[in-house]
């Protein structure tokens, strides 16, 4: 359920399983448990995920209402003294305590499943995330099977349920797991997710689990979304995209992302402008595109054009600010040829030579 959106995936290495297995070869892996079979299992792992909590007055006070995603609900429910007494399976691996977690937070939230868009929970094992779905109100009891069978749960569904490939693909860090799910829906509420993004994604759903055990349920959303039309970097960016290393072009770019690292804030405030490169003649001709985005936050660089076209200044709000900029790394862009765009001064074509 949760491996098949990931092949040719830029952030692949990251995760603990790394091919794609077709039906049969699921089911036909070494069994583990009556009808569970090894690719049915997460494997545990190490692992680690982080995430910054700050006050709205940090967010303003540092201008990262671009990135600022709001905890709108979060709800946490222990066990039921059913789980021990009623001698069921599903309720011993926290059907009751995640369904009573999800209406809670819903509640809470003023919405309803049907409003969510990206779903990050717990598969540590294949019946888990079935069962889960309806716990969280995401079908009707005993219909997982069902959304499954309408691809309500991937691409093009109703929803998109572990776009991370879930604890099964990505592995299993125990501690860490619930922030790395944390961390994915961050990422896909600010357009940072590249190949894996759910488009349009707004409302997210976070279900975390350890068994006997509490379940901790949340709901996020942009905190300013009139501020977060401006992406400000991407999960896939220059530093995790193998595939890119090879342009000529890769260093410069590397070593202008760990200036704004440094100096960031500094420089947008300096610059207060987004670049766009598109670089031509790469390895066997490819072509690449790095958005540096010196306007917004402190600053980042991303490889997707098409998630931060909305950020891109007029070319009377920025000529001189692109000068600076091409002037400022002078010395790193020696080699390569610039073409400036007939109607975005902002968007340069630039041929490796």
């Amino acid at each position: 359920l949760t491996k098949a959106g990931l092949a040719g995936n830029p952030t692949i290495i990251l995760h603990l399983f790394q091919d794609e297995y077709s039906l049969e070869q699921v089911m036909n892996s070494r069994k583990v448990f009556d009808f569970l079979t090894l690719l049915q299992c997460c494997p545990t792992s190490d692992g680690a995920g982080a995430a910054v909590l700050a006050s709205e007055a940090f967010v303003r006070k540092h201008r990262l209402e671009n990135q600022a995603v709001e905890i709108v609900a979060q709800e946490m429910v222990t066990d039921f003294p059913s789980t021990f007494s009623e001698n069921s399976c599903i309720k011993m691996v926290g059907y009751d305590m995640s369904r009573l977690a999800g209406k809670k937070c819903f509640e809470a939230a003023g919405l309803t499943p049907g409003d969510v868009d990206v779903v990050e929970l717990h598969d540590c094992f294949s019946a888990n995330e079935l069962i889960t779905y309806e716990a969280l109100g995401l079908c009707e009891e005993g219909k997982a099977g069902e959304l499954v069978d309408r691809g309500d749960n991937t691409y093009g569904g109703k929803f998109v349920i572990n776009p991370s490939g879930g604890l099964i693909s990505k592995g299993h860090p125990l501690g860490a797991t619930g922030l790395a799910q944390c961390a994915e829906l961050c990422w896909q509420l600010r357009g940072q997710a590249g190949r894996r993004q759910v488009p349009g994604a707004s409302v997210a759903l976070q279900h975390n689990i350890g068994l006997g055990g509490a379940v901790v349920v949340t709901i996020y959303k942009m905190g300013f979304p009139q501020e977060s039309r401006y992406v400000i970097g991407s999960a896939a960016s220059s530093s995790g995209d193998g595939d890119l290393e090879g342009f000529k072009a890769y260093p410069v770019f590397k070593e202008i992302e760990n200036h704004l690292l440094q100096e960031g804030e500094k420089l947008v405030r300096k610059v207060g402008g987004v670049f766009a490169f598109k670089v031509k003649d790469g390895p066997d001709g490819r072509e690449a595109t790095w958005v540096v985005d010196v306007k917004n936050g402190r600053g980042s660089v991303t490889n997707d054009p098409g998630m931060c076209l909305n950020g891109l200044n007029g070319k009377s709000a920025v000529e001189d600010k692109l000068l600076w900029f091409i002037d400022a790394f002078a010395s790193k862009l020696d080699g390569f040829i610039f073409f400036i765009s007939s109607n975005l001064v902002c968007f340069l074509i630039v041929v490796e030579r």
